[in-house]
């Protein structure tokens, strides 16, 4: 990369961290309507969890603005003095935590969602929790070596003090891409595993596409982790010069992959609203009638719903006509998937 392309990027971050937070409070916004108004009777912990993460999103963006009302943007000659390096390089210190506890929160929400599915079985949950234990590991793992990456930990801001030294570039960019990698898995268990579900229902076909597109934006977080990753190299091999320019394109890619994590997880519990919406305004079908009484069981009649699991994850393993599973709930179950926990 050109150094001299651009001598100001602070407002690009600007807008990016502003445009990311909006979307994703927006999402969250929706989410809470749609829990605690549309469907008042499955509001739950991957709720909590979510908003957790929408908070530990705002601490994010605040102390990325923070950072570049202290240079970041500019290459360290542009910067008017010392200090100000140094304050940058503190908040991008604390940046690292918060992302760490969003990016964990929302996986966590996802997580517990797709565990409230009515038709999950023991190999989907044992799935599922593996991907629980990748992701809670894999933070603990990136939360600690950003606090402990150098000695004394103030060192990773404050290079006037004599005797600190931090970890090698290439155990950064082993850590980086490491956690990266396993961020990419967890993101493709989430999406693939409900559309794995989703495919085996009996509803119809453009129904099951629209649901399984719904759940599987996860995937997009993985899109913006992929793309990071090469500015990964890019700012470990300049350190010490012009850090607080190069970790631009890095603080770009982070804010969008908590975006569409947080966005992502969200819209998966959007579709009461949406058939709401679409009623009130004719766009729902008469054939939607039955979606929409599972969608608000509670003020309808109940629901009986059947799903015949003729895969290789059914409770008695790979089926048979002599083991398949046949499925059935005598209560009103929320088409999205979730019912009170």
């Amino acid at each position: 990369m050109d150094l001299a392309d651009k001598r100001y990027r602070g407002g690009e971050l600007l807008g990016v961290d502003l445009g990311s937070w909006t979307l994703a409070f927006i999402a969250v916004a929706l989410r809470a309507y749609t829990r605690l108004r549309v469907r008042r009777d499955c509001f739950g912990v991957d709720d909590i969890l979510m908003f957790i993460s929408m908070v530990c999103f705002t601490v994010y963006v605040a102390l990325s603005m923070s950072c570049i009302h202290h240079g970041t943007g500019h290459r360290d000659n542009d910067v008017p003095n010392a200090k100000s390096i140094t304050e940058a390089r503190k908040f991008w210190w604390a940046c690292y935590h918060a992302y760490t506890f969003t990016i964990l929160f929302a996986k966590l929400s996802v997580s517990w969602f797709l565990l409230r599915l009515t038709t999950i079985n023991k190999i989907h949950r044992r799935i599922i929790h593996g991907a629980v234990i990748i992701t809670i590991s894999n933070s603990i793992a990136f939360f600690l070596f950003t606090i402990f990456q150098c000695t004394p930990i103030y060192y990773f801001w404050d290079h006037s003090q004599e005797g600190g030294k931090c970890v090698s570039t290439s155990a950064v960019l082993a850590v980086g891409y490491t956690c990266s990698v396993f961020n990419i898995v967890t993101d493709l268990v989430y999406a693939l595993l409900p559309a794995w579900i989703i495919y085996h229902l009996q509803m119809k076909l453009k129904t099951r596409i629209a649901l399984m597109i719904l759940m599987g934006m996860g995937c997009l977080a993985s899109c913006a982790v992929i793309v990071r990753m090469p500015y990964l190299d890019q700012q470990t091999s300049h350190r010490n010069s012009n850090s607080l320019y190069l970790a631009t394109n890095v603080a770009i890619w982070s804010s969008v992959e908590l975006c569409l994590a947080i966005t992502a997880g969200s819209l998966a519990t959007l579709r009461p609203l949406i058939i709401k919406v679409g009623r009130k305004l004719g766009f729902a079908s008469a054939t939607s009638a039955s979606a929409y009484d599972i969608e608000f069981g509670p003020s309808g009649p109940l629901v009986l719903l059947r799903e015949r699991t003729n895969s290789m994850f059914s409770r008695r393993g790979p089926s048979t006509p002599s083991n398949a599973v046949l499925l059935e709930t005598e209560r009103a179950v929320p088409f999205d998937g979730a019912h009170a926990s």
